[in-house]
């Protein structure tokens, strides 16, 4: 009976074993998925946090260059009225002339 003994207790020592193994493998494999999970949240954290970067400086960019814009837009309309008041007189008068001298 000793032998006998002394196999079932190596065969339970061996499933005791395998057990182990295999609880070992879940362990690994749900740590491996939790640390999936967590690298998965600090990256999308991260492209969050550069695309917040991104549009807060495209958004400075648009601005900027919408007043320099809207500023030349300004000088162009000053700079045409300018032209307009010193010379009005002078075009209306040559188109008058033009008209009245027409045969």
């Amino acid at each position: 009976m000793d032998i006998i003994t002394a196999i079932l207790e190596i065969d339970r020592h061996a499933k005791q074993k395998i057990q182990n193994a295999y609880d070992e493998q879940n362990r690994i494999i749900n740590d491996a998925a939790a640390e999936k999970v967590e690298i998965h949240n600090k990256l999308m954290d991260r492209a969050n946090t550069r695309i917040q970067k991104v549009e807060k400086f495209e958004k400075e960019s648009a601005e900027e260059k919408t007043q320099m814009l809207i500023a030349n837009e300004e000088n162009t309309v000053k700079e045409l009225d300018e032209i307009y008041t010193s010379n009005h007189d002078t075009w209306e008068n040559e188109i008058f002339n033009s008209i009245i001298s027409t045969p």
